[in-house]
């Protein structure tokens, strides 16, 4: 077995690394070109992982106290955990399953952020992603376009604050984001066959929103172009949605999780459009409209309950 505090180098090769073979109880650092990870790594302390070719991970368990770099294409083997205590966890290529919707894959960074440099799934597509981390870094975590299976179970979850490297689109079974999301200008589409979810958080800087299936929806969501909800949409608290100059557009129905909650709208030459009902379960509280034109399609019983509507 190899000591405490050593470096492993693969050069132009490919290691093939276990625990039984980095043995030790010590941290260890290990840096390889191309590498094929078999058996829990981290069952013994490791302070670092950097692989700076490919990696076919075929262990469900990987953990260190600093930061694990992937700089190569990753391709699953099993459906895998990483996990840090404080280190930074980074993609510098492509994540895929070995077989689609086979594989998922977990990450957590502790204190730390991850980032994902290309796009994942979009080979292979994962069994579910789920990513976490306390950082409350705008950029906690750096996404590209994610696929995970459509099916049941399909899910990807971003419980960290979320900043995207490209133009967008998630592609799943459902999905969730409890942290802000920063556009950076680019555009976001979120194509779930079941319902997704952004709670509570202020996102700004978005090119445009497009959701193709159900939403759940509360916080405040800014974009430079349109936001268009192509299914419906729930509000699950306050929501105040803002365009530059662009269209809000609800083509389903728009309802509440319960009765009472808010819904802004501010599109600057933009219109606001409702193509069917609102609040026909639960009616909302207060709707304020601020919009160079305001279309209800569901006709003059468009809107339910006692809510108080402010057109301006």
């Amino acid at each position: 077995p190899l000591g405490a505090g050593r470096a492993v180098a693969g050069g132009s090769g490919q290691g093939v690394w276990s625990e039984e073979a980095l043995g030790g109880a010590n941290a260890l650092d290990v840096a390889t070109a191309n590498a094929q990870l078999d058996g829990s790594v981290g069952a013994k302390p490791r302070r670092s992982l950097s692989v700076a070719g490919t990696s076919a991970i075929n262990t469900t368990t990987i953990t260190t106290s600093g930061g694990q770099t992937y700089s190569g294409a990753v391709s699953l083997g099993a459906t895998t955990s990483l996990s840090t205590t404080s280190g930074l966890v980074s993609f510098g290529s492509t994540v895929d399953g070995a077989a689609a919707n086979s594989e998922g894959l977990s990450v957590d960074a502790g204190s730390s952020t991850v980032s994902f440099a290309d796009v994942v799934g979009a080979t292979k597509a994962l069994a579910s992603l789920t990513v976490s981390t306390t950082s409350s870094a705008a950029a906690a975590i750096t996404l590209r376009s994610v696929t995970t299976k459509t099916a049941a179970g399909g899910t990807q979850s971003y419980g960290a604050p979320m900043t995207l490297g490209a133009d967008t689109t998630l592609t799943g079974y459902a999905g969730s984001f409890s942290g802000s999301i920063t556009g950076a200008g680019y555009n976001l589409t979120l194509d779930f066959t079941s319902t997704t979810a952004i709670s509570g958080a202020t996102s700004t800087g978005l090119g445009s929103l497009t959701s193709d299936g159900p939403i759940q929806l509360s916080g405040t969501i800014t974009t430079v172009g349109a936001q268009s909800y192509n299914a419906g949409v729930e509000l699950i608290g306050n929501t105040t949605l803002n365009t530059t100059n662009s269209a809000v557009s609800f083509a389903g129905a728009l309802d509440g999780s319960a009765a009472g909650w808010t819904l802004t709208t501010t599109t600057g030459g933009g219109t606001t459009s409702f193509g069917s009902t609102v609040g026909a379960t639960h009616a909302l509280g207060a709707m304020s409209i601020s919009s160079d034109a305001v279309s209800f399609g569901g006709g003059a019983n468009s809107i339910h309950g006692n809510s108080t509507l402010l057109i301006e």
